[in-house]
C-alpha cells in the first residue's frame, strides 16, 4: 500500500515537472512570437505606407467634394422659391451624396486623436481595411463622377457670378444666328473695354454688313483693339455676356494668330510673315463661312 502511494506521488511529480518544462518552453517562445509580429508589422507599414497615404488624400478630396455637394444641395431646398437648375440637380443627388459620404467618411477611431495611430501601429487597422474601402470607392465611381460634374458646374456658375459682380461694365448681348430674321450681319459693341487691360478707356465698334481694315503705326493699340473685340465675342458665345454697355453680335467664328515666325533661313521678313499669316486667316474665315461655321 505504501509502495502504491509512492508510485502515485512520483507520477504526479513527473506530470508537474512536464507542465513546468512546457511552460518554460512556451515562455521562451513568447518573445520570439512578439518579435516576429513586430517584424511583420513593420514590413507591412513600410510596404503599404505610401499606398495608405495616397488613399487618404484621395478619400479626403472625395469627402470634401461630397460635403460641398451636400451644402450646395441644401440651398435648393424650400423655402427658396427660385432655384437654379444646377442646385436642383444637386438636390436630386442629396440622398446619394449622404449614402456615399457615410461609407467613405473616416470612422470614429480615425477621428479620435492618437487612437488611430495606435490602432495602425499595433493592429494594422487602416491597412486591413484598405482593400475593402478602395473597392467601395471604385463601385461609386459613376455616381461620384455625376456629383463631381454637378459641383464643378455650380462652381463655374458661382465663379462667373463673382466675376460679374466685380465687373460692373458688362451687358447681355443679342446674338443672331444664320437662321434669324436679322436683315444684315451686324456687330455692335457700345462702350466696349478690353477685360485684360486695367483701366481701359471704353470705345465703340459698330459694323453693319461690312468688315473693317485696321492699320496704323506701331504702338497705337491695333492688336489690343482686335483682342478686345475677339474676347467680347468669345465671352458672349461661351458665357452669354460682354464687357460693354450694349452689344449686338452675329454668329461668326473667331480666328486668332498666336505667333508669327520670321526667319532669314527661309528669306521671310517680319512684314512678309505677317502678310502670309493674314492671308491664311482670310482663307480660314472664308472656309468657315462656307461650311456654316
Amino acid at each position: 500500500m505504501l509502495l502504491h502511494s509512492l508510485e502515485r506521488a512520483a507520477e504526479g511529480a513527473n506530470a508537474k515537472a512536464h507542465h513546468f518544462l512546457a511552460a518554460l518552453h512556451l515562455g521562451a517562445a513568447v518573445p520570439w512570437v512578439i518579435a516576429g509580429y513586430l517584424v511583420f508589422n513593420g514590413w507591412v507599414q513600410v510596404k503599404l505606407q505610401s499606398t495608405l497615404t495616397r488613399w487618404n488624400r484621395q478619400r479626403d478630396g472625395v469627402v470634401d467634394m461630397l460635403v460641398a455637394a451636400k451644402a450646395l444641395g441644401a440651398l435648393g431646398q424650400p423655402p427658396n422659391e427660385t432655384v437654379h437648375p444646377v442646385l436642383q440637380r444637386l438636390q436630386g443627388q442629396h440622398t446619394l451624396v449622404k449614402r456615399v459620404l457615410a461609407e467613405l467618411s473616416p470612422t470614429w477611431v480615425e477621428r479620435t486623436p492618437m487612437l488611430a495611430e495606435y490602432a495602425n501601429l499595433f493592429a494594422l487597422q487602416a491597412y486591413a481595411e484598405l482593400g475593402a474601402r478602395s473597392a467601395r470607392l471604385q463601385a461609386h465611381v459613376p455616381s461620384l463622377r455625376a456629383i463631381y460634374e454637378s459641383v464643378a458646374d455650380c462652381e463655374a456658375q458661382l465663379g462667373l457670378l463673382e466675376h460679374l459682380q466685380a465687373t460692373p461694365h458688362h451687358t447681355w448681348p443679342r446674338l443672331f444666328t444664320p437662321g434669324s430674321t436679322q436683315p444684315v450681319q451686324q456687330l455692335s459693341l457700345q462702350h466696349m473695354v478690353n477685360p485684360l487691360v486695367e483701366g481701359a478707356a471704353p470705345l465703340t465698334v459698330d459694323l453693319k454688313d461690312q468688315g473693317a481694315f485696321v492699320s496704323g503705326q506701331n504702338g497705337l493699340g491695333k492688336s489690343t483693339l482686335l483682342r478686345g473685340v475677339g474676347l467680347n465675342v468669345m465671352a458672349a458665345r461661351a458665357f452669354g455676356f460682354c464687357y460693354c454697355r450694349q452689344a449686338v453680335l452675329p454668329d461668326v467664328p473667331v480666328v486668332s494668330s498666336i505667333q508669327i515666325e520670321d526667319s532669314l533661313h527661309t528669306a521671310d521678313s517680319l512684314y512678309m510673315a505677317e502678310m502670309r499669316r493674314a492671308e491664311t486667316l482670310v482663307h480660314k474665315m472664308a472656309a468657315l463661312e462656307g461650311c456654316g461655321g
